[in-house]
């Protein structure tokens, strides 16, 4: 009955059934245990290999239910692809500089963007997970930070001159799209 119960766990579209035979056979163990002292090696076995079924189960129809989540925003659209895109200059002031546009779906580093200066920083986040982004993964530079779907701004002061990006912390399903936009001042 354990192996039948491994077995079932190990199939996707079955593992959470496995659990019933698994229990079948935990049981049947420890009724071996219960009778006495021939047969406690079996029943150990059987003890075991119906723990393993429902350990093996749990296991598999968690990463399946995982892999089956569409990769889709909580608006029901698709996930934005991680991009950074530079639009026109915003003022006088800011004429040398551009709106830098970062988005994407879950965690990772974004595209390089040339920054310099302050910023104006506007974020949305499409999903209910937690976010947490940095600029070029510095704890410190903690550009924006949420638990669910939300938006906000804030201000980034004193950028140096350079190459930088959006080191962003999702978690914990798939589908945790977010965007962040930063305006020269």
């Amino acid at each position: 009955m354990g192996l039948f119960a491994i077995l079932l766990a190990a199939l996707p579209g079955l593992s959470l059934f496995a659990w019933v035979p698994a229990l079948v056979a935990i049981g049947l163990a420890i009724g071996g245990f219960v009778v006495g002292n021939r047969g406690r090696a079996t029943a150990a076995v059987g003890l075991s290999i119906g723990i393993l079924a429902i350990l093996i189960g749990l296991v598999v129809t968690v990463v399946a239910i995982t892999l089956a989540i569409p990769n889709t925003d909580d608006r029901g659209g698709p996930a934005p692809t991680p991009s950074v895109s530079e639009e026109a200059p915003v003022s006088e002031s800011a004429s040398d500089r551009a709106v830098v546009v970062w988005e994407g779906q879950g965690e990772g580093a974004s595209a390089k963007a040339f920054l310099e200066g302050d910023y104006v920083v506007a974020w949305e986040t499409f999903g209910s997970c937690y976010y947490s982004g940095d600029l070029n993964g510095e704890a410190f530079e903690e550009v924006f930070s949420a638990s669910d779907i939300a938006s906000g701004s804030n201000n980034l002061y004193g950028v140096e001159a350079g190459d930088h990006y959006l080191d962003v912390i999702t978690g914990p399903a798939p589908g945790c799209g977010w965007k962040v936009t930063l305006t020269p001042q």
